[in-house]
């Protein structure tokens, strides 16, 4: 019996395509999702809530007066500011609210960095028009927790839209 053949150890390619992908769809500084991503997920799972007759909702998340930051205390605190707002929304949102975890955004749906200061939370299986209300709420009351950056304490303050659909009616106005 005899075997022939050849062996490439692939790691390395593996590994590059794999950080091509994560660049491709993935804010490199909070590591939430990016504008890309967020839509191509969102699409998909509000097709999947029309089919099922589900709610979805998007939230969408501005900093108000971030750019007084960057230009009081520089991009690094900036930056700084925006890893732990992030920190916070994954935080603040419940796999059973949605979207915790990118991991599992195409089941449950995902929070992303959308620009400089914005960001979005697409929320799945959304029962009411008051629970992406009350989630909203939980995220904006988060982000005003005081953070420290450097010697500074920050208190921000942010605002939040809601966009729903209705799969059977339950978000239509009395």
């Amino acid at each position: 019996l005899r075997v022939e053949g050849t062996t490439q150890d692939i790691t390395d390619r593996v590994a590059a395509e794999e950080r091509i992908r994560q660049l491709a769809d993935y804010d490199g500084l909070t590591g939430l999702a990016n504008r890309r991503l967020f839509s191509e997920i969102m699409q998909h799972g509000l097709n999947r809530s029309r089919r099922r007759m589900e709610n979805a909702a998007v939230l969408d998340i501005n900093l108000d007066r971030f750019k007084r930051i960057n230009e009081t205390l520089g991009h690094a605190a900036g930056d700084l500011v925006l890893k732990e707002v992030a920190r916070r929304i994954l935080g603040s949102v419940r796999a059973s609210d949605l979207a915790g975890t990118n991991e599992d955004a195409t089941q449950s749906g995902l929070s992303a960095r959308m620009s400089g200061d914005g960001f979005a939370v697409f929320l799945t299986e959304v029962k009411r028009a008051e629970d992406a209300a009350l989630i909203a709420r939980r995220l904006i009351d988060a982000i005003a927790r005081p953070m420290q950056c450097g010697e500074h304490e920050l208190t921000l303050t942010a605002s939040a839209g809601i966009a729903a659909n209705s799969g059977d009616e339950i978000f239509a106005a009395p």
